[in-house]
């Protein structure tokens, strides 16, 4: 089995907190915002696989990294590209990893020129100026002069750890995947650049391989151009996916995608009671249902649709629970404000409320008789205050008849709880 993805990419800009954007960040190409950046590549069962794309635009500069990931440990060269602002040189970093860890020596050169390289022989050491031919250790820099370009490699233990070729003309860098016959680390990220465009090919076990080429011989963050990510499967011959850049922006969050899962099972739910409503009959596991939604996106920070709480206030309604209907009209009512039947549901359930919790402060004792009639009172000129703002949004007659009825409910219980 073969698999490998096809990348068509060119300049692009990119918005840049730890969370997916694009994609659900767990199979297929995903855009991921991290502490250090934008990352773009392909996932595997919630991990990064395969070529990876990382991005950090500073004030000052433009870091790109760029990373072939197996099963999430990094695998083979880590190519890094800073680009400095004001004209400034950019560096270009060649560090190898294996199983994660990084390899050294690592090589820094600026704009691929042999007049400033600079190799780093440990994780604790500092860059430092390098010749073309030199050793330190069980690890030295090689460079080879041949007619169009220079190839340049790093060892230890007589292993190559990454080996690429600058050509002499137009400076462009290919780095290479082995070193022919020579002992060597694998490298799973091979970088292909021409004077036209510029290609990166990422291997992974088993034949994997993501392939990317990159148009215009730069990335450019802030330049925005036509480009596709194609994954195959089957020896290249099922393409499993194709997305551009701007269906990759299009593509809905985890938690977008999430939203729109529990919302269509809320709707699917919602039918069901309908339909049972509509039949003179209602089963109350509707309601449950419903509120195990509710609880699953409150504890997953979604913002439902704001129709499933105005249903399950309505059921709340139906079947009596006049405190449940009012907390979720209330929810409703602050969604969507300038709903009129909205706001009238809360009315219908804020008038039932009144009178139950009015019933149980006198069971409990609590409040008074006074007291008992003072809070219908002070409520019933409250509500009466609201229903009044909803008055010029009543437009048909319908709408007024319903203002006009829920006035004849308020003014007698005004006048009849009035603490004399």
């Amino acid at each position: 089995m073969k698999n490998y993805i096809v990348l068509l990419i060119v300049s692009f800009s990119i918005v840049c907190n730890s969370q997916c954007l694009n994609g659900d960040c767990e199979n297929g190409l995903s855009r991921l915002m991290e502490a250090d950046g934008t990352y773009i590549g392909h996932f595997k069962d919630g991990e990064k696989h395969g070529l990876g794309i990382l991005y950090n635009n500073e004030t000052y500069k433009l870091t790109t990294t760029y990373n072939v990931f197996d099963n999430g440990i990094k695998q083979g060269v880590q190519y890094t590209n800073e680009k400095y602002a004001a004209g400034k040189n950019a560096t270009k970093t060649y560090q190898h990893y294996e199983d994660g860890y990084p390899v050294y020596p690592a090589i820094r050169l600026t704009y691929g020129s042999f007049s400033d390289i600079e190799v780093k022989y440990s994780e604790y050491g500092g860059w430092e100026s390098a010749e073309r031919n030199e050793r330190s250790g069980n690890m030295k820099i090689k460079a080879v002069d041949e007619d169009d370009a220079t190839f340049l490699g790093t060892f230890k233990n007589e292993r190559a750890v990454v080996k690429m070729s600058i050509a002499h003309n137009s400076g462009a860098i290919t780095l290479y995947q082995k070193l022919n016959s020579s002992p060597y680390y694998t490298n799973h990220l091979v970088i292909k650049q021409t004077s036209s465009d510029f290609k990166v090919y990422a291997y992974l076990n088993e034949g994997e391989v993501h392939t990317g080429v990159f148009i215009d011989n730069e990335w450019e963050i802030d330049d925005t151009k036509k480009g596709s990510w194609e994954y195959f499967k089957n020896d290249n011959e099922q393409l499993d996916y194709k997305v551009s850049y701007e269906e990759l922006l299009k593509k809905p969050s985890r938690l977008e995608k999430r939203k729109d899962d529990l919302d269509n099972e809320s709707f699917n739910i919602i039918v069901k009671a309908n339909s049972k409503q509509n039949d003179g009959t209602m089963e109350p596991q509707y309601i449950s249902q419903l509120e195990n939604i509710i609880s699953k996106a409150k504890q997953e920070n979604i913002e439902l649709n704001p129709i499933i709480y105005y249903t399950l206030s309505r059921l709340y309604y139906d079947n009596e629970n006049y405190i449940s209907a009012l907390e979720n009209s209330k929810t409703y009512k602050l969604l969507n404000p300038d709903d009129f039947y909205g706001n009238l549901l809360y009315v219908y359930a804020k008038l039932k409320q009144i009178f139950v919790t009015a019933n149980e402060k006198e069971e409990s004792g609590e409040f008074t008789e006074p007291e008992i009639h003072k809070y219908i009172h002070e409520s019933m000129v409250a509500l009466k205050e609201f229903v009044k703002t909803l008055e010029p949004q009543a437009t048909s007659e319908d709408e007024k008849e319903r203002i006009s009825s829920i006035f004849a409910q308020i003014d007698p219980n005004i006048e009849g709880y009035k603490v004399k």
